[in-house]
This record gives structure tokens, sequence and C-alpha cells, in this order.
């Protein structure tokens, strides 16, 4: 297993997966949509765990460089690969490409009822932080 930057050519399996998982469903019934996935995989961090020449998972996020801020979009490990430390790797990656962009402050948002993503956070030294209440509105149908 290895894990590479994300290319253009990921984006429908990624998409595929983001709508196939049910952690990763938004409340608002909304997901944040391929052209703007597109984009992350361009300008932000995005990548890819292979195992055999498939993909068994993950990640997408934001790094402002300017701000020294990111904000974790998606971390996935596909069910049959669970339990085997990709997700570790992934994020362990993800940090090192924070570290390279002189980030200081990385957020990872996870629903409170998803027990194994707060345990997997706080696993590797997130701290959780305030509740808050979402906020969205809708602005094009």
């Amino acid at each position: 297993m290895h894990i590479r930057k994300a290319k253009l050519s990921d984006l429908p399996a990624i998409e595929h997966w983001i709508h196939k998982t049910r952690e990763l469903q938004s409340p608002t019934g909304h997901d944040l949509g391929a052209a703007y996935n597109q984009e992350v995989i361009k300008n932000g961090i995005a990548l890819v765990a292979e195992i055999e020449e498939h993909s068994g998972g993950f990640l997408l996020a934001e790094a402002d460089k300017k701000t020294g801020y990111a904000e974790l979009l998606y971390l996935v490990v596909l069910p049959k690969y669970r339990g085997l430390g990709i997700g570790a790797r992934l994020l362990d990656a993800y940090l090192e490409a924070c570290k390279k962009r002189k980030i200081k402050l990385i957020f990872a948002f996870a629903p409170t009822m998803n027990k194994k993503a707060v345990q997997f956070f706080k696993k590797h030294g997130f701290a959780i932080g305030k509740p808050m209440t979402p906020f969205y509105k809708k602005l094009r149908p």
C-alpha cells in the first residue's frame, strides 16, 4: 500500500464513495459537489491510498498558506480496507503536507454520533473543540 497525490482522474471514484458512505452524508442533504472537489484536488491537499492498484481510501483537504489554517474535508477508507491502518497513513501524509505548507492549525469535523471518527481523531492528537450548530443557506436551486 502506498499513499499518492490524487489526480483528476480519481474524481469519479472519490465522488462515488462520498455519495455511498453513510458517515459523509451532510445533514443538509448537500455535498460539496464535483466542481468543488476538483478544485481541492488541483489546489488543496488530496491523497489516495492505493492497494494493489486499487483505491483503498482518500483524503481531501483545503490548506491556506496565507492564514496558516487547513480544514480536513473528507477522510474515507473503503469498508473492506478498514482496520488496516490506512486512515492513519492518510492522516500522517496529510500532516506532513501541512507542515511543508507551514500550516499552524488544522480543523477536522465529525458528527458526535460517529464514535469511531471521534476516537480516531483523539487518538491522533486532535483536541475536541466547543460544540457548534451548523447553519447553511441555499442560494440557488
